[in-house]
């Protein structure tokens, strides 16, 4: 999934044939959308970094070298505008909204239906960030930032909160009673967690 999205199966337009363009649609390739990428011109990078993508796939309407028309966008799903041209980027927005399709826009736009978010794994902790558009670059050092403040910390927490949720679940208590301890013990430190561990 990109974000919250389920993209398996789904099909998306990117529209753009540089460095972003090949970024969104690789994640929504990673993701099970069946991807359809249309530009006027494709970089060599961008050619280069698709080989290895759709090596083993025939459909010829994966790459098409044209300029954008709305028709393009009739059966997508979601449609990405990932052009160096922001007015372009804002139209094929308004059009992929007529058409009820998600939108999203590599520039910061206000009328796009969706904005992706940066998102890491840390051991068995999602993390997903976004600046709106305002500064994507910046997503790193955000990242950075949690990572060395609390990858190792919460990973040794929830070594100890998953037992313990699985022994309150089987408690015979109600369920907003349940619900209350679960939320109380994920305010807990390492070493309460530790004596709670004892107590169930």
């Amino acid at each position: 999934m990109i974000g919250q999205i389920d993209l398996k199966d789904r099909n998306a337009v990117v529209i753009g044939g540089g460095q972003q363009a090949l970024e969104k649609g690789t994640r929504m390739e990673q993701e099970g959308a069946q991807v359809t990428y249309i530009a006027k011109q494709f970089t060599q990078e961008f050619t280069e970094g698709l080989e290895t993508i759709y090596a083993a796939k025939t459909d010829p309407r994966v790459c098409v070298q044209k300029s954008y028309e709305k028709t393009d966008i009739a059966d997508a799903f979601l449609v990405y505008a990932c052009t160096d041209d922001r007015i372009l980027n804002h139209q094929i927005v308004l059009d992929a909204n007529a058409n009820r399709s998600l939108s999203a826009s590599v520039h910061l736009d206000a009328d796009a239906g969706f904005h992706a978010m940066k998102e890491e794994q840390f051991g068995r902790i999602s993390v997903a960030v976004s600046t709106a558009g305002t500064y994507p670059a910046f997503w790193h050092v955000i990242m950075d930032d949690i990572r060395s403040r609390y990858e190792e910390s919460y990973e040794s927490r929830l070594e100890l909160l998953a037992p313990l949720r699985e022994k309150i679940l089987t408690l015979p208590l109600e369920q907003e009673e349940k619900k209350m301890l679960l939320q109380e013990l994920a305010y807990a430190s390492c070493e309460e967690l530790e004596s709670k561990k004892l107590l169930l």
